[in-house]
């Protein structure tokens, strides 16, 4: 929380920054300033933006494996696609036997 916090007001305050060194720099603009103010407005307002676009960035990361955590929690955790296996298997033993039963069947009523 105190990271979020920091970087929020870190990102605002050099946001801020840079509009009020490139502001000082069209002001003074007419007293021959060096463009080096507007340099380094540029560089602060980027700055700032870096800092709130990688907070958002972490933000969209956790909220997509909070998501997820729920999709795999909802689903039995992976679990369905085993228990589909397993009752595939199953089933599959069951029709094998009740082939082998009509086979002994069919053999029985053909010795009579």
């Amino acid at each position: 929380m105190i990271k979020t916090i920091s970087q929020v007001s870190s990102g605002v305050v050099f946001i801020l920054l840079g509009i009020y060194m490139a502001v000082i720099y069209t002001q003074e603009q007419r007293n021959g300033a060096s463009p080096f103010l507007l340099l380094i407005a540029a560089f602060l307002v980027g700055l700032g933006l870096f800092f709130l676009t990688f907070l958002f960035l972490n933000f969209v990361k956790a909220k997509a494996a909070a998501k997820l955590l729920a999709a795999e929690a909802l689903n039995g955790g992976g679990k369905t696609l085993d228990k589909n296996n397993s009752l595939l298997s199953d089933w599959k033993k069951t029709n094998d036997t009740r082939d082998k039963l009509k086979l002994l069947q069919i053999s029985a009523q053909a010795e009579q």
